[in-house]
């Protein structure tokens, strides 16, 4: 862990230019077309204007190759020069489980893959409303299983962005509590743990949220959490008991409606004694490791997710693994 605490030094100064400058980007333009994005009467319009929030910039050396895991349409991405071929890190995308995909994250696996030189699989999970709870968790365990085993449970981590890292989080529990093979560590950027909302930072950070409209994203929680258990911790999974998860790092701006949910899961994990890193990073955007391209915190956020990963992944052998397509 020596090396993940090395990088403290990136996130302890004063937020850059850029960053602020992005802020009030997002502010203006971003955060109303996110929340008409999280309009539950129109799926269809909200996940298209997804889509055009998330177009795709091609990157030299980075490839897409679309496939299956577990049942499901997922992308694997990874470089021409990639060394690491016999890992994988299973991506979970965020989008409040009712929009996102492999195609309006391709630029967060792009990054990922570049500085982890290991292939990066987004799997395309069902979706509310279509899809009820449990489906998008089934539909994880199933891709995990399929990448342990190709890989072995050792050469396997698993993350996720917003609701992707709170999925990513309900994953390795569900996985511990079913006696299955758990990856060998687990990153979660801005996760959304908690469906109802009831962290402080909800409120304290309402206003000054760049991107989340914290009223309609309890809105979607609450139509995703009816007739369940609003605490059950395969939905919120800040509710939990994570002792037996792997090795955790969770990035988060301090600005965000989120920062509570991302708290909750690492002081839980510490508490049943887990190895828990909690990254915060100043005034940072939701997911701003998806902003890598111009922000530098960006970049120092996926340069902290790949040093996380080396720590605690094995050397790569160079083997192509069983059954990879």
């Amino acid at each position: 862990m020596r090396a993940i605490e090395e990088l403290a030094a990136l996130h302890t100064a004063a937020p850059s230019r850029r960053l602020r400058a992005t802020n009030a980007v997002l502010r203006r333009v971003v955060r109303p077309g996110a929340l008409r994005s999280l309009d539950p009467t129109d799926v269809a319009a909200a996940r298209q204007r997804m889509v055009a929030m998330t177009t795709a910039t091609d990157q030299p050396g980075l490839h897409r190759h679309p496939g299956d895991l577990g049942g499901r349409p997922a992308v694997r991405y990874d470089r021409h020069d990639t060394d690491r071929t016999d890992l994988a890190l299973l991506w979970l995308h965020g989008g409040a489980y009712v929009q996102g995909s492999s195609t309006t994250h391709a630029e967060l696996c792009h990054h990922l893959a570049a500085a982890t030189r290991m292939p990066v699989w987004a799997l395309d999970y069902r979706l509310a409303p279509e899809h009820r709870f449990p489906a998008w968790l089934d539909d994880a365990v199933a891709a995990h299983l399929q990448l342990v085993e190709r890989h072995g449970p050792e050469r396997v981590a698993v993350g996720g962005d917003s609701a992707g890292g709170g999925l990513a989080l309900a994953l390795v529990q569900r996985l511990r509590d079913e006696g299955l093979p758990q990856p060998a560590a687990v990153v979660a950027l801005s996760p959304w743990t908690d469906l109802l909302g009831e962290g402080r930072s909800w409120t304290d950070n309402a206003a000054v949220d760049p991107v989340i409209e914290a009223g309609a994203l309890r809105t979607i929680g609450q139509g995703l959490v009816a007739g369940h258990d609003p605490h059950d911790p395969l939905l919120s999974p800040r509710w939990g008991d994570l002792a037996g998860c792997p090795p955790l790092l969770v990035e988060v701006g301090t600005t965000e409606v989120l920062l509570d949910d991302a708290r909750a899961v690492v002081e839980a994990q510490r508490r049943a004694g887990g190895t828990a890193v909690l990254s915060t990073w100043p005034e940072a955007p939701h997911v701003f490791p998806a902003f890598a391209r111009w922000l530098p915190e960006g970049r120092g956020g996926v340069l902290e997710v790949a040093t996380f990963l080396a720590d605690h992944l094995p050397p790569t052998t160079g083997a192509a693994p069983q059954g990879e397509t």
